[in-house]
């Protein structure tokens, strides 16, 4: 999936198309890990917003309710979208490319990456 090959939509069930569209996930991830990933930083960013609020506002107020509601149901497709990743670790390395972005390469990968 990371070879840049559009995916199709055979190549997932349905449930993983529907969890693409309600996060907005088309342009952010190319594989289910990589969907996972970015839903659990929204989650983690949005949970340590409504706490900052939470203690701002020292209340839950409707809206914060709302949002741990929606971070929830973030962290349910989180769960959804895990059957389909690896279930052990895999050995490799995380760089950093000119333009600040993150890419990772399995171990023994060439470094013409």
């Amino acid at each position: 999936m990371n070879d840049n090959t559009p995916l199709e939509a055979d190549d997932f069930p349905e449930w993983v198309w529907d969890i693409v569209e309600r996060h907005d996930l088309g342009l952010r991830a190319d594989s289910p890990l990589a969907g996972a990933t970015v839903l659990l930083a929204d989650a983690a960013f949005d949970l340590k917003e409504l706490e900052l609020k939470t203690f701002r506002e020292q209340a839950l107020t409707e809206e914060t309710r709302g949002g741990i509601a929606a971070c929830a149901v973030m962290l349910a497709d989180v769960l959804k979208l895990a059957q389909l990743c690896p279930g052990e670790p895999s050995a490799g390395r995380v760089t950093e490319t000119d333009d600040g972005t993150l890419t990772w390469a399995p171990a023994g990968a060439s470094d013409d990456l």
